[in-house]
Formats: C-alpha cells, structure tokens, sequence
C-alpha cells in the first residue's frame, strides 16, 4: 500500500497558484495599520482601578460604624430608650413650668409686635385687607 505524500500535493497546488502583483504592497499597509491602531490603544491611559473608591471608602466607614455600635452595646437591647419620664414629681410643679414657659413665648411675641409696629408707620386696616381677600 503507497502511502499519500501531503507535502507533494501542497506543492502541486502553490505552484499552479497565481500570486497578484500588489499582495507586498497590500500586506505592508495592512500591518502599517493595524500597527498604528495599537498605538492608539496604547497611548489612551488604562481605567483607574480604584474607580469606585470614593465609594468602598463610605461602606467602609458605615461597617466600621456599625461594627463599633454592637461592640459598645455588647448585646444589650435597652427598652427603655423611648420610654418618658416625668421632669415634675407633682402636677403643681408641671403646672407652674407650664406656665412660665407660655408667659415667656408670650413676652417674646408681645416684644416682637412693639418692634413690627414701631417700624411700620403706615396704621394698615387688616380688616379690610382680609375681606377683600376673601371675596
């Protein structure tokens, strides 16, 4: 049995093959270009790595946060946060901060209406602005 002789028929068929005058030429221009365009690829600078580490920075910090609040509370739930307590032992007392507080607020916007009316010299009727508002 003969056996099949590869590098003959390759032979064979590059020798009746025609290679066309301009391939030199085509295949310069062709890696002229493929080479400039890696060049441009190269000269764009590479996406910073830490894009994001503006980011990563503030989770950090929050876990950091986080982690700092469960050691301090040590596991220990406190129901009593939101529970009110009385600032007075007596309803007098209350009464007599009450009080004082609203003779205050009261002093203040009396203080403040001398001061708007002694700058405002015009007398402004605000009856009659009021209605002719509503109508």
């Amino acid at each position: 049995m003969k056996k099949f002789d590869y590098k003959q028929v390759a032979d064979n068929h590059y020798q009746k093959t025609e290679v066309p005058e301009n391939l030199k030429s085509n295949l310069s221009e062709m890696i002229d270009s493929l080479a400039a365009e890696s060049e441009k690829r190269e000269e764009t600078p590479a996406p910073s790595r830490f894009r994001y580490r503006y980011l990563i920075g503030a989770a950090a910090s929050v876990a950091v946060i986080m982690f700092v609040s469960i050691i301090l509370n040590n596991g220990q739930e406190n129901p009593d946060i939101y529970a009110f307590e009385d600032t007075c032992a007596t309803p007098e007392e209350a009464i007599e901060v009450i009080e004082n507080t609203l003779n205050f607020i009261s002093s203040s916007v009396n203080k403040a209406n001398g001061i708007i009316e002694s700058k405002t010299t015009p007398e402004i009727d605000l009856d009659c602005i009021i209605e002719k508002i509503i109508r």
